[in-house]
C-alpha cells in the first residue's frame, strides 16, 4: 500500500496518503463494480521468512497473526455490506496460528454465534490435529497446503526443509487430520529445477498414498519473474539446482524454466496438467473455486456448459459425465 500511495501521489490532484498501519486497512468492497459477486477476503498476516528458494517472501519476516477481536470486527462489517452468507479467504502467505490464537479465535467465533466459513493457505508442517479440530469447529472448511513435492531431494533443493522425512510425516498427519475433521485439503505441487522422472514418481507415490484424504491438487511449473539482475540471479541459482536455462515467454519479464535434462519447460506444463487431472475431480474443482473464486450465482450447470467448450489440455481436473 505504501508503494502504491507513493506512486499515486506523483499525479496532479492525487490525495493518496501512505497508510501507517497497512495491514489493518480493511478492503472497501463497495468500490467494486458488481461488488457482491465477489467472495470477500480479510488479511490476517504478512510475510514468511522461511527461505524457500522460489518464494517472493523468502526473506520477509512473518508478522504476528492479527488480533482476533480486530479480525472479527472487519468480518462483521463486511458481512453487513454483503447481506448474504459469506465465505472468507483469510489472506496470509503462511497461516501459522499459535495454540493461544486458535483458542481465542474459537472462543470469539462461539461468543458471537458466527456461522461463516473460511479458507486459509499454509505449509504442511506447522499445523497439528488439535488446531485443525478447533478451527474446524469455528468455520474452517478448506485449506490450501503448500506441499510442493513428495521428493526428499526436491524438498531440500527448494529450501522447504532440511529434514524431508519429518516434513513428509507431518504433511501426512495434517492431511489426514483435515479429512478427520471435515476440512477439505487442497494440496499445491510445484515442479521445480532438478525435477526428474524419479522425483516425479516420488511425488506421485505420496499423492497416491493420500488420495482418499486429499480433496484436490493444483500443480504448476516454477516461473521466473523479472529482468536484469533478478533474472540472472534466478537463472544462475536454477542452473546450479539442475535446470538447463530459462525460456522467454510472450509476456515481457516472465520466463519459463527448462527444469532438467529430462524435463523441459513444455514437458513440465504437460506434466502439471496430467498431475492435476489425475488427482482433481471436476466436481471437487468446482467446489474449491465456488468457495473463494467463482462469482456468486455461478452454478454447476453453467460450469458444465463452459467446460464442455474447452479441450482437455486446458483443464486442471478430470472431466466427468455428471450433470
Amino acid at each position: 500500500e505504501g508503494a502504491i500511495a507513493d506512486l499515486a501521489s506523483t499525479f496532479e490532484g492525487s490525495s493518496a496518503q501512505r497508510p501507517e498501519h497497512a495491514k489493518k486497512t480493511p478492503l472497501d468492497y463497495s468500490l467494486l463494480h458488481d461488488a457482491t459477486d465477489f467472495q470477500p477476503s480479510v488479511e490476517v498476516s504478512r510475510g514468511c521468512g522461511l527461505g524457500c528458494a522460489f518464494c517472493e517472501e523468502a526473506a520477509v519476516p512473518l508478522q504476528p497473526l492479527r488480533d482476533t477481536i480486530d479480525l472479527f470486527g472487519e468480518i462483521e462489517k463486511t458481512r453487513l455490506f454483503y447481506s448474504r452468507d459469506c465465505r472468507f479467504y483469510f489472506e496470509s502467505s503462511f497461516f501459522a496460528p499459535s495454540q493461544t490464537w486458535v483458542s481465542l479465535f474459537e472462543k470469539e467465533y462461539r461468543k458471537r454465534q458466527c456461522d461463516f466459513q473460511w479458507r486459509p493457505e499454509s505449509r504442511v508442517d506447522v499445523l497439528d490435529e488439535s488446531k485443525i479440530e478447533a478451527l474446524a469447529s469455528a468455520g474452517l472448511r478448506v485449506i490450501d497446503l503448500g506441499l510442493e513435492s513428495g521428493s526428499p531431494d526436491q524438498l531440500i533443493n527448494m529450501g522447504k526443509t532440511r529434514d524431508p522425512d519429518r516434513y513428509l510425516k507431518r504433511a501426512s498427519d495434517l492431511i489426514r487430520a483435515c479429512n478427520n475433521h471435515g476440512v477439505r485439503a487442497k494440496v499445491n505441487i510445484l515442479l521445480y529445477p532438478g525435477e526428474t522422472e524419479r522425483s516425479l514418481q516420488e511425488t506421485y507415490q505420496f499423492l497416491d498414498q493420500h488420495e482418499d484424504y486429499i480433496f484436490g491438487v493444483s500443480t504448476y511449473p516454477v516461473v521466473v519473474y523479472g529482468e536484469g539482475e533478478r533474472r540472472k540471479y534466478f537463472e544462475g541459482l536454477y542452473r546450479k539446482q539442475g535446470a538447463t536455462g530459462l525460456v522467454k515467454t510472450k509476456t515481457v519479464g516472465v520466463w519459463d524454466v527448462n527444469l532438467s535434462k529430462e524435463i523441459n519447460s513444455e514437458e513440465a506444463k504437460l506434466i502439471a496438467t496430467s498431475v492435476a487431472q489425475r488427482f482433481m475431480s471436476m466436481s471437487n474443482y468446482f467446489y474449491l473455486k465456488k468457495f473463494s473464486y467463482f462469482r456468486e450465482g455461478y452454478g454447476w450447470q453453467q460450469f458444465v456448459e463452459d467446460v464442455s467448450a474447452l479441450p482437455d489440455c486446458q483443464l486442471a481436473f478430470a472431466r466427468e459425465a455428471r450433470v
